[in-house]
């Protein structure tokens, strides 16, 4: 019976350890995400054009696949394409 505490106690500890990785990661990204969005609006507005930063964009969000889940683009992705200001830029480009 010990034997299966201790075991249990050690996949709880992974489990913790598990989540905090992952919740460490989360932070990181979405600091970085935010990080990401203030440039990119501060380039649409000092009139950089919006063809090349959009196709930038979603080069990274596609090819590296850095802000997606499992079932499409997530909420920090939708946000950073919304600020482009063509409705036809915002996330149809990105559904496959």
């Amino acid at each position: 019976m010990a034997l299966y505490a201790d075991l249990a106690f050690q996949d709880s500890v992974k489990e913790q350890l598990f989540r905090c990785k992952l919740n460490l990661l989360e932070r990181k990204c979405s600091t970085g995400v935010e990080k990401l969005k203030a440039l990119i609006a501060e380039h649409l507005q000092n009139g950089i054009p919006v063809a090349d930063i959009l196709e930038k964009t979603k080069s990274l969000l596609t090819l590296r696949k850095a802000l997606l889940t499992h079932n499409g683009y997530s909420k920090y992705s939708r946000d950073i394409l919304r600020l482009f200001p063509e409705e036809e830029d915002d996330l149809t480009p990105l559904c496959f």
